[in-house]
């Protein structure tokens, strides 16, 4: 049972989808792309982005009675993986998936929190700032200097607010005007992080699952061969790429 899909639920599909294993999906739209692969034997509608997640766990429940066999959740977003990792006491029983403590995945699905975490285990990062005003958010920028990624600590708030999550800054001026427009000033959400150069075919990632002694089990490797959306990291306002 996979639990929000996109491109990456499509590869899941497809790898569990060819050993034989019969593949549910559950997403807010049956009509994401990701949909027509010929391994999803069964689309489900369920939007856990607007759902309380009392009412996410009852639909879970009842949706394991259709599958006749102990299942196993995949939650592929940040709100599955948190739901997924809170609530775990009732589904136990009927579907197998992986233990993770709340707050681990608390701090992991937020960017400010998982660039903490990397400093404070000395794993390298971009320089980052979580500023509280555009005063700030400028003082740092004229440290850093320009190109600056302008981005969320949680993607989610920000796509709901003005449909992007980053931007890139090539200027004082488009930092004041993006600033202005994408921060919510009553709950500041908005990074400046150093910009590391390349297009996005030079971005590489890394997927794995460790077991409890932190021994990678499975490793997989990708590579960014485009973007989507296309103009995911231009300006909202500028159109600049």
């Amino acid at each position: 049972m996979i639990l929000g899909v996109h491109y990456g639920s499509l590869a899941i599909a497809r790898s569990l989808g060819r050993l034989g294993v019969r593949v549910h999906g559950v997403d807010s739209d049956l009509r994401t792309s990701a949909f027509a692969s010929r391994y999803f034997v069964r689309r489900h509608r369920w939007d856990f982005a607007k759902a309380s997640p009392a009412s996410s766990v009852d639909f879970l429940l009842d949706l394991r009675t259709e599958l006749g066999r102990h299942a196993v959740l995949i939650p592929t977003t940040d709100d599955t993986a948190q739901l997924v990792a809170d609530y775990t006491a009732e589904p136990r029983h009927v579907y197998h998936f992986q233990d993770n403590p709340p707050a681990l995945v608390c701090r992991l699905r937020r960017k400010w929190e998982l660039f903490a975490l990397a400093k404070s285990n000395g794993v390298p990062t971009p320089n980052t700032l979580l500023p509280r005003s555009l005063q700030e958010a400028q003082r740092f920028a004229d440290q850093i200097k320009y190109p600056l990624l302008l981005k969320a600590s949680d993607g989610s708030r920000l796509e709901a607010r003005v449909m992007r999550k980053m931007v890139i800054l090539r200027t004082a001026g488009e930092l004041t005007e993006n600033y202005s427009c994408m921060e919510d000033p009553a709950d500041p959400n908005l990074m400046l992080q150093e910009y590391i150069p390349g297009g996005d075919d030079a971005v590489w990632m890394f997927n794995g699952y460790f077991n409890r002694k932190s021994e990678c089990v499975a490793g997989f490797t990708g590579k960014k061969i485009r973007q989507h959306p296309s103009a995911a990291r231009s300006s909202p306002t500028t159109g600049n790429q």
